[in-house]
């Protein structure tokens, strides 16, 4: 058995190729081939081939197949790490997509929720204006209310005036009034009678108290009609006379007997006058105020 090199190109990859696993040309180029002047090899006659030979060479195939599967394996793992890569990466992208879709809704989110905070503004923008232009109209309110206020203190103040100046002309009124009463008494409860001389009654009453009365000593003597139109007792009479002491004579006298005994009361039939017997009173002629003073002290 001989062993004979392959001619070049005769089988790609395998060890007796010309192109080595490699990557080097170890074929010799084709178009100078002819060339090379080839020299022949020794036969060896197959008789002569040792078994350690077939050993060695038993054992560069199975270095090679070695070398090759070792190879092999490197570059699988070095894709599959590729690939590996190549997977974490497609996850990133994954990843980064949901992110950015997890951003574009937050996005969307925020910008409606940007959009709702701006229309709550807007309505706080009006309601402050509102509440604005309502303090401003309060304000305006205030400002005539102290305005009128200060008017009602000036009324006030007047009305005070006014108010001090009746009390003042009132009291004059009174005292003026009371001044021209001075010479005056009002006799109550004679009993009215036609075509009567009113006059005859206060002379009665000077026999009555023994004070000397004369037509005179009377400026003036009538019946006077009472403010109170319910009132159906007599009308008063009131009677002028010369002078303050004729008149304080007249109420002392009557006011003494009076005093003295129930039986010598003044009374109607000491007037002249017939019928049942009523009491008469003579007292100081007052004025309305006077009156009205008079009344709640004896309501006291």
């Amino acid at each position: 058995m001989s062993v004979k090199r392959s001619p070049p190109g005769s089988r790609a990859g395998s060890p007796f190729s010309g192109e080595s696993l490699s990557g080097s040309n170890t074929d010799l180029p084709t178009n100078d081939y002819h060339k090379i002047t080839h020299r022949r090899r020794k036969q060896i006659d197959a008789d002569f081939v040792s078994s350690s030979q077939l050993t060695e060479f038993k054992n560069e195939i199975m270095e090679f197949f070695n070398n090759f599967g070792n190879s092999q394996r490197k570059e699988f793992k070095s894709l599959k790490d590729e690939v590996s890569q190549i997977k974490g990466v497609k996850d990133d992208v994954t990843i980064i997509r949901e992110q950015l879709e997890s951003i574009k809704i937050s996005t969307v989110k925020i910008t409606r929720e940007h959009s709702e905070m701006m229309n709550d503004i807007s309505e706080l923008k009006n309601s402050l204006n509102y509440h604005s232009a309502e303090q401003t109209t309060l304000t305006t309110r205030i400002d005539d209310v102290v305005s009128e206020i200060k008017k009602v203190d000036l009324l006030q103040q007047n009305i005070s005036e006014l108010q001090e100046k009746y009390e003042s002309l009132r009291n004059e009124y009174n005292f003026m009034q009371q001044r021209d009463r001075a010479m005056n008494i009002e006799i109550s409860q004679i009993p009215e009678k036609k075509n009567e001389i009113v006059s005859d009654y206060v002379i009665a009453i000077g026999k009555y108290t023994g004070i000397v009365i004369s037509a005179e000593d009377l400026i003036y003597a009538h019946r006077v009609k009472s403010r109170d139109s319910d009132n159906k007792s007599p009308k008063n009479i009131v009677v002028q006379l010369k002078s303050i002491l004729l008149r304080d004579s007249i109420i002392s006298a009557v006011l003494i007997k009076t005093a003295k005994s129930q039986s010598e009361k003044l009374k109607s039939s000491h007037l002249g006058i017939g019928g049942e017997k009523q009491s008469v009173f003579g007292m100081e002629h007052l004025s309305t105020t006077q009156k009205e003073i008079s009344t709640c002290c004896s309501e006291m």
